[in-house]
């Protein structure tokens, strides 16, 4: 999986799930305060318990930030309304699409994309050859929003036809269809340029 770019106000929900870690450290540290003043008969707290007890509220505070952080980069940022705030868009699942152009004519491939919120992997495969990511970005626009990417395409070994390119995608997000549509362009020996249509089965 490679990092995406986006709009989206990453510095401010850094800064949320930080404030949500402390707010559950300082519930944690609330709680073993009031055990530790229940057993102040039976506890002799020296140097080395407050010293440990020190560099357990900081191991609480540092765990609470990952657990959450990872729950969010996998789980909850899919979830709507949070979802509609971020500027991304949710293309996880298995597409299927075609690419058309005037030389090759209409190609059918498959497509499966795995996504977090901040990571995203897509490969493309047909018959004769597979793509995989280079780079990606959501971009938002006045009109419909976009994507572009980057992509390398590896052939199979028995291929003449066509030989492994790099090529670039800009497509349009239509959500009340789950498609994606535009065009892409491919440089080395295919120079080609075309439409391609991507629509989510599941």
């Amino acid at each position: 999986m490679i990092d995406y770019t986006s709009e989206q106000p990453k510095d401010f929900i850094l800064t949320c799930l930080i404030m949500v870690s402390g707010l559950i450290d300082f519930l944690m540290c609330y709680i073993i305060n009031f055990i530790l003043n229940s057993l102040t008969d039976y506890l002799q707290l020296n140097f080395f318990n407050m010293f440990s007890l020190f560099i357990s509220y900081f191991l609480i505070l540092f765990a609470s930030y990952r657990i959450i952080y990872k729950l969010f980069d996998e789980c909850f940022w899919k979830k709507k309304p949070i979802l509609n705030h971020l500027n991304v868009y949710d293309l996880n699942g298995k597409w299927k699409g075609y690419t058309e152009t005037e030389k090759y004519g209409k190609k059918d491939f498959n497509v499966t994309i795995e996504q977090t919120w901040t990571k995203i992997d897509m490969r493309l495969k047909t018959n004769q050859s597979t793509s995989d990511l280079i780079s990606f970005s959501f971009n938002k626009t006045k009109g419909p929003h976009n994507i572009y990417y980057i992509y390398k395409s590896e052939v199979e070994q028995d291929q003449k036809e066509i030989s492994t390119h790099y090529g670039t995608c800009i497509l349009d997000i239509c959500e009340e269809n789950d498609m994606l549509k535009g065009s892409y362009f491919t440089n080395g020996q295919r120079k080609t340029y075309g439409k391609i249509c991507l629509k989510r089965i599941k």
